[in-house]
């Protein structure tokens, strides 16, 4: 009996501990963002103070005030992260995931759903500056840690699952992928989550049994539950109107699907700048579109500018530029421009 006893006053013991932890660091954090919004008075940063400045400061603020507890120490790093991302500073949005993945793993807290969800969110990002299979490798990784941690049915471990899954099975139509997410929606995830994977699902090639433009309306749902919080999930959001659009293009219905690519095209623009490299295939899908409809002067418009891109943001050899010299000289040919039409089939080899 006093074994008994002495066990469930260590439980007690331990679960208060645990409460007065939280408590402590919620008051930190709240610290923290009070401190973010106070920095924006105009005796300091001013009166028309941004948020990335008002996130520098409060930046300043954790370095000095929460060195000592790392764990909320990488909660703050990790939301400057995702703040910078959102505001397309994507060199101090890695900088700041990889302060805060450091911060876990120095205390111990790598495999915890804090550690996973930050590596989560650095591994997303990588894919964002083009550094593909980088992300692909992270996240199986981090799968495995979170299975292995946190129990397959931990909510971190579905986000990381759906993540990983979803890659795979766009990449190598993977019927083994495309179960994970069948497994993810049986869950009953957030309904964010339920329709994003469900288009994915629905826009795979292994998905058997849909009826007629079940696809479309899996996207396009994802477009309605992100309508009112499209910040927070940017890129579920863009990667469900490309797919939209594709497929629109694919049936005929350019129109529409030029519409959603320049809505893509203006959001990265505004969100990563005028020489990101992710514009690339969205603007090679508008002169597409564009040809589609019989627009071929627009269309070679819009393919000068997006070889002029590819030019500043893509290495020497890069076999996106073959393949878009190899559209520009299809689309000279229509012109009937047979000599820069066989001037850019020479430059693609």
């Amino acid at each position: 009996l006093l074994a008994v006893l002495a066990t469930s006053l260590a439980v007690v013991r331990s679960e208060r501990n645990a409460a007065v932890a939280s408590q402590q660091e919620s008051e930190r954090l709240l610290a923290f963002f009070l401190e973010v919004f106070s920095s924006a008075r105009g005796d300091r940063l001013g009166r028309d103070v941004t948020v990335l400045e008002a996130g520098e400061a409060g930046l300043e603020w954790a370095d000095e005030r929460v060195a000592d507890d790392p764990m909320v120490a990488a909660a703050v790093h990790q939301a400057a992260g995702n703040l910078f991302h959102t505001q397309g500073r994507v060199d101090r949005a890695i900088e700041q995931l990889d302060i805060a993945a450091d911060l876990a793993d120095s205390a111990g807290q790598r495999a915890s759903m804090a550690g996973i969800l930050i590596r989560n969110d650095r591994a997303i990002l990588l894919g964002d500056l083009n550094r593909h299979e980088e992300m692909v490798r992270e996240l199986e990784l981090l799968h495995t840690e979170a299975m292995d941690g946190l129990g397959s049915r931990h909510p971190a471990t579905l986000l990381v699952k759906a993540n990983y899954a979803g890659q795979v099975l766009v990449e190598r139509q993977d019927p083994n992928a495309a179960e994970a997410l069948r497994f993810v929606v049986a869950q009953g995830p957030e309904p964010i989550m339920e329709a994003y994977v469900t288009a994915l699902l629905a826009t795979s090639q292994v998905q058997e049994g849909l009826g007629p433009g079940e696809a479309e309306n899996a996207l396009r749902r994802v477009l309605d539950v992100t309508d009112e919080t499209p910040e927070r999930w940017l890129r579920q959001r863009l990667g469900a109107q490309n797919n939209l659009a594709a497929r629109l293009h694919a049936a005929g219905q350019s129109e529409e699907a030029i519409g959603l690519f320049v809505q893509i095209r203006d959001t990265l623009r505004e969100r990563f700048g005028p020489d990101s490299s992710n514009l690339i295939v969205t603007m090679n899908n508008i002169a597409s579109a564009q040809e589609r409809l019989g627009r071929l002067d627009a269309a070679l418009l819009t393919r000068d500018e997006v070889e002029a891109l590819a030019a500043r943001t893509l290495p020497p050899g890069h076999p996106s530029s073959a393949r878009l010299l190899s559209g520009r000289a299809d689309l000279l040919l229509r012109l009937n421009r047979l000599a820069d039409a066989e001037a850019a089939l020479m430059q693609a080899r």
